[in-house]
Order: structure tokens, then C-alpha cells, then sequence
């Protein structure tokens, strides 16, 4: 036990994937819940979304004294040997958004980790795919367009949005899947590519957030698609809700970055105050869909990802 956890003080680490609106609304729901308790924050996030990056980071926050460590994995292998480390010092290890190993934290291959506290991501592929197909009045071209391999979250939603494309048969031709690296600049290339390889594409599912989604409404309105191309897109960013409102995407998948953030510092703390046993090794926190017709919503407006 360190000096801070004896004065009845915690230094909590948060570990972003990048300083984005979504990863700063989980941080946003760290504070909130630490607020009024004897909390400090050490906040890192590597300038790129890069697992290698982040790892490194991981000393960085070990070395600040950490008492506990709140993490949104880039990559659910390479975190892991970092990540035990800091486990194996006595820090718990919580994970919010994406999950390590294959997310069974009772008899997968990586069970160290306290929790992980975040969406199904495979059912959010699914009602990916399920909207896709109903946008495009069931049958056409499509493509999906992701992160990088490896990421949980976005591993699943490409399997889950498959899953649902192939029961559509031979009326869904998925052309397959872009992988952009998180690179917005990346994303636009490769759609616009898309685009002039099948000019009747019928409609798209960003998978990857605002880092594939942006790119993929910029070159649909480049290209003079827009209403045309139907996009589905995860992460209710504030440029998210700009393209609904201006017709370029047709739905949103939004997740609870907030609720994600919250319930993992409650359950830093009740770690650290040794009450281990209440604490659920996965909590879902859901989905929201907002499309134009729900936008204006109190509850579409307050899941809404604000920088």
C-alpha cells in the first residue's frame, strides 16, 4: 500500500486513446464521478492512436504513482504486456470502450483487469448492418470503413455488421472493408476511391468513429453523392450531429463515453477500497440511435459528445 492509499488519498491514471471528443467525454465522467472525493487525475493520451504510443505511456503514468489505472486500450494485444505490468505492481486495471485479450475476464486468455466498462460492439454491428440495409431499401453496394485490426471495438463491429449483411444474400454486395488507421485525410482517399471504382454505391458504415466517418462524408460530398450514398456511423460527435443535420449521414450509433467514464472511476475506487466483490467484470452501456427525426431530443442532445 503507497503513501496516497495510507492518507486515504488516490491518484487515479486515465489512459485515452487520443484527446478527442470522445475519449475527453470519458474523461469527463472520470472527473464528475471523482469529484468531491480525495481524487487527483493523471491523464495521458498519445498524439496519434497508436498502441505503441500508448504503451509507452503506461510507464509514464506508473511512474507518477498511480493507485489505480483507467484505460481505452488501441489494441487488445499490445496492451496487454504493459498493462500486467502495472497489475502485477499492485495498480487495478480497468478498461473502457475496448477490452484486452478477447474481453473474457473470467476464463479468457486476460483475466487480470478489473472490468470492462463499454458498449456490445458486436450487437452494435449488427444494428450497423440492420440500419444500413433498411436505409438502402434492402439491397445494393456497400462498404464498411474502419480503424486498424486489432482494436476490440471496431473488430467486432465489423463482424457484427457482417453478420448481418450476409443474411441479406446475394441482395447486399459488400465490397469489403478500409482500413484508415484513424487518419481522417486517409478515410476521404479511400472513399473517394471507392466511390470512383463503384459509382453506384449505395451506402456505408463507419465503424471507426469520427476518424473513418468524417473522411467518409467529406468524399461523399466531394464526390456529389450525398443523400445518394447512405452513411451509418458510430460516435455522436458534435460533427457528427452537423452531418445529420445537413444530410450527409443518415444515422448515428452513439455510445455513452460519459456513462463509460463514470462507472469506471466508481469502480477504481471501490477496488481500492477493497470492495472488489461488487464489481461486475462487464458492464454494457449501451447504444442510442439518433437520426433526423429524434436529433432534437433531450436524450439524443445529451448523448451528444461536446468538446
Amino acid at each position: 500500500m503507497n503513501k496516497a492509499m495510507r492518507n486515504g488519498h488516490y491518484t487515479l491514471g486515465v489512459l485515452l486513446g487520443l484527446r478527442t471528443p470522445f475519449y475527453l467525454s470519458i474523461l469527463k465522467g472520470v472527473q464528475a464521478a471523482a469529484e468531491g472525493c480525495e481524487v487527483s487525475l493523471c491523464v495521458e493520451a498519445p498524439a496519434q492512436f497508436d498502441a505503441t504510443l500508448q504503451a509507452s505511456l503506461v510507464n509514464t503514468l506508473l511512474a507518477s504513482k498511480i493507485d489505480a489505472l483507467i484505460v481505452a486500450p488501441c489494441d487488445g494485444q499490445v496492451l496487454v504486456e504493459p498493462l500486467y505490468r502495472a497489475h502485477k505492481a499492485g495498480v487495478p486495471v480497468i478498461t473502457v470502450d475496448a477490452f484486452l485479450g478477447d474481453g473474457d475476464y473470467n476464463n479468457g486468455p486476460v483475466t487480470f483487469p478489473l472490468a470492462y466498462i463499454g458498449s456490445d460492439n458486436r450487437q452494435g454491428g449488427r444494428i450497423a448492418g440492420e440500419l444500413l440495409i433498411k436505409a438502402i431499401g434492402g439491397s445494393g453496394k456497400v462498404c464498411i470503413q474502419s480503424l486498424q485490426p486489432g482494436v476490440s471495438a471496431t473488430d467486432l463491429r465489423e463482424a457484427g455488421c457482417q453478420e448481418v449483411l450476409a443474411t441479406a444474400g446475394t441482395a447486399i454486395d459488400l465490397l469489403g472493408i478500409n482500413f484508415d488507421g484513424g487518419s481522417i485525410p486517409r478515410s476521404k482517399e479511400q472513399m473517394l476511391a471507392t466511390l470512383e471504382q463503384h459509382p453506384d454505391l449505395a451506402g456505408v458504415v463507419g465503424t471507426g468513429g469520427d476518424y473513418s466517418s468524417r473522411g467518409v462524408a467529406q468524399a461523399v460530398t466531394e464526390a456529389g453523392k450525398k443523400g445518394s450514398v447512405k452513411i451509418v456511423r458510430f460516435d455522436a460527435s458534435e460533427q457528427a450531429e452537423e452531418e445529420i443535420r445537413g444530410g450527409v449521414a443518415d444515422v448515428i450509433i452513439a455510445q455513452r463515453p460519459f456513462v463509460m467514464g463514470r462507472i469506471a472511476c466508481e469502480y477504481a475506487l471501490k477496488a481500492l477500497q477493497g470492495q472488489p466483490e461488487e464489481l461486475a467484470k462487464h458492464v454494457d452501456t449501451g447504444f442510442l440511435i439518433i437520426d433526423r427525426h429524434n436529433i432534437d431530443t433531450p436524450e439524443s442532445q445529451a448523448a451528444i459528445y461536446r468538446a
